[in-house]
């Protein structure tokens, strides 16, 4: 944010001009697997790995765990994901 104070005579005048920023949005690969009675799903380019009972619920499961490690790094948690099965 910028501020300007500019003094005319008596009068000051604060003008607050808000910056925007514009956030990349980064996309993962994932790749969802059948396993036994289930799902894996691993994100190797941040070396995570969940698994579920259907592939939604895995795939649910790797956006959260995604959005931890993210928040645990201090990084954005503003991602896609690109799933993919092997």
């Amino acid at each position: 944010m910028s501020l300007d104070l500019t003094s005319k005579g008596h009068e000051s005048c604060i003008v607050f001009e808000p910056i925007i920023t514009q956030q990349l949005q980064s996309t993962y690969v994932v790749y969802l697997e059948k396993e036994n009675d289930g799902f894996v799903i691993d994100c190797p380019e941040l070396s995570v790995t969940t698994q579920g009972d259907t592939e939604q619920e895995a795939t649910t499961n790797i956006m959260e765990a995604i959005e931890l490690f993210l928040e645990t790094e201090g990084k954005s948690n503003n991602f896609n994901i690109d799933l993919r099965t092997k």
